[in-house]
């Protein structure tokens, strides 16, 4: 202390330490730098070790590895959720090729609880779909009723957070967009409800399954707002 005791105060003097003010992280990456920005995080390895954002410039291409379940090496990259009210959105491009393979947006906890749209091959279609997959307490559903074909082409996929409510969109045009899946209860992302124990606090991103397959994302939009405007128009 600096009075020369380890006693803890009620009352010390103010520090006279300069200000020092820190960047805003960016709501938009088009990832157009040399380097991943620093604010992404992955489960236990570096996000740096499949992510790469070199290989073709103004885009960032995942390699596909073990299941999300896995405790070993996933490719989620993704960023803490800060706010109850996000927005998060995402053009992305994969050509799944077998069942195996899927990429796509998701709201993570730990390994046994997020919730995931995905691009994936559908053999009972014969072609790309998308579906979302939840997994509460590593109970695993698989929504089949969500199942839409989609083309191999660019595709939009976002994600919104209102409060106690997540649920997710997609689009081909970025204009009109579809809702997909039900609303899912965003209470239970914490530490609270989880019994897994793996902590890592709410965390939102992309993420890409197998390694025989690559997702290119061409931007990310992560926009989380303190004061939505929602609550802002009802007072």
């Amino acid at each position: 202390m600096a009075d020369g005791s380890n006693l803890a105060k009620m009352e010390i003097p103010e520090s006279s330490l300069p200000k020092t003010p820190m960047p805003n992280i960016p709501d938009f990456d088009d990832f157009e730098g040399e380097e991943l920005g620093n604010y992404y995080y992955a489960p236990r390895i570096m996000p740096q070790n499949f992510a790469d954002v070199k290989a073709r410039p103004g885009y960032v291409r995942l390699r596909g590895q073990e299941s999300r379940t896995s405790l070993n090496k996933v490719s989620i990259l993704a960023r803490k959720l800060t706010s109850v009210y996000a927005r998060i959105t995402t053009k992305m491009e994969s050509i799944p090729q077998v069942h195996q393979h899927s990429a796509g947006l998701i709201l993570y906890y730990d390994n046994m609880n997020y919730i995931n749209l995905r691009k994936y091959y559908s053999e009972t279609l014969g072609q790309s779909a998308i579906s979302v997959i939840h997994l509460e307490n590593s109970k695993k559903t698989e929504l089949l009723n969500t199942r839409i074909p989609v083309e191999d082409r660019p595709i939009y996929l976002r994600l919104y957070i209102e409060g106690r409510k997540s649920w997710f969109e997609w689009s081909y045009d970025n204009e009109t967009y579809e809702k997909i899946g039900r609303i899912f209860d965003t209470t239970k992302f914490s530490d609270e409800y989880c019994k897994c124990g793996e902590f890592t606090g709410t965390m939102v991103g992309i993420t890409c399954a197998d390694t025989r397959i690559t997702q290119i994302l061409i931007f990310l939009i992560i926009r989380q707002m303190y004061m939505p405007a929602l609550n802002r128009r009802r007072k």
